[in-house]
């Protein structure tokens, strides 16, 4: 009986080089290995729900120009590298990894290049952690709805083309997690566009950013253990809305808060 397998995969052999062409939808629970490393991701991959990908230390995920990878499921990446296909890379040759709601993701001790952004939708959640790194991103590094777990991260979005946000919040219930994450080189370190999110930072380090923190609208922050907000082009949180209409804590920085306009404080 045959079976379709709507997840397509080649071998390309020249000489003794190979690598592994990835496309369409994954069904069942897979893992990418070493021995079929580089996987080329010649059309959009998707991971549909309920199934896990697993990606191995020292596999190499190529995307080809402005391909994706969407999770509604699960991956587990471990040691991996997940890059452009350009033989000359450059920030934005490649689309998204993008999670869904119910997807739980983690990669570990990972480097993520030269893609648009990594998006995490409402319900979703994304850790990264371990010595990862996520650089040369064209938009932002993170823009996340959901809740987004980092520890011993670097983002460094040096090179952005437009917004350049090393993680962007939004929505009514995101939480972001920060613990020994170090954010360099972005026009805001963190962008906060909702009331409702909740950004907390342990351990931190914002440098060499336009503003390290940029309150669009007003969520709440915590600060624990050492974090250092200076050597930036503008050492300040900046707080662009012009009232408050719920109780709001600003916890102690090393840096000032600035107000961009009168601030009204409303009963």
């Amino acid at each position: 009986m045959k079976k379709v397998i709507t997840l397509l995969i080649s071998l390309a052999i020249s000489g003794i080089a190979y690598c592994t062409d990835v496309s369409g939808n994954i069904t069942v629970n897979t893992t990418w290995d070493p021995a079929g490393s580089p996987y080329v991701v010649t059309g959009n991959v998707t991971v549909n729900s309920g199934i896990t990908l697993t990606i191995d230390p020292g596999v190499e995920v190529k995307f080809d120009i402005s391909r994706s990878m969407f999770a509604y499921g699960t991956i587990n990446a471990t040691s991996a590298t997940l890059t452009s296909n350009e033989g000359s890379p450059a920030p934005g040759d490649w689309n998204l990894l993008e999670f869904y709601s119910g997807s739980v993701s983690t990669f570990s001790n990972c480097i993520i290049e030269y893609g648009d952004y990594i998006d995490v939708n409402p319900g979703a959640t994304l850790t990264v952690n371990n010595t990862s790194s996520i650089e040369n991103m064209i938009n932002y590094g993170i823009y996340s709805g959901g809740t987004l777990n980092l520890t011993n991260t670097t983002i460094d979005l040096a090179g952005y083309v437009s917004y350049g946000y090393g993680i962007y919040t939004f929505g009514a219930s995101s939480v972001t997690n920060l613990n020994n994450v170090n954010i360099f080189n972005c026009n805001h370190g963190v962008y906060i566009y909702s009331g409702g999110s909740q950004v907390n930072f342990t351990d931190c380090t914002l440098s060499s950013n336009n503003w390290p923190v940029y309150f669009r609208y007003l969520g709440d922050i915590t600060i624990a253990g050492t974090n250092d907000f200076t050597g930036n082009t503008r050492d300040a949180f900046y707080i662009y809305p012009g009232s408050l209409g719920k109780n709001w804590t600003l916890p102690y920085v090393n840096v000032p808060y600035f107000f961009s306009t009168n601030f009204s404080v409303n009963n």
